[in-house]
């Protein structure tokens, strides 16, 4: 079960930092 929420925590981790990447991306080719 812990194994589990480490790996959905890890996946959370992920979509957060890409999205984040994206977002910074996008706004820096608006300035």
């Amino acid at each position: 079960m812990r194994d589990l929420l480490i790996e959905g925590l890890l996946i959370l981790a992920f979509i957060v930092a890409g999205t984040g990447l994206l977002f910074y991306l996008h706004k820096r080719e608006l300035l």
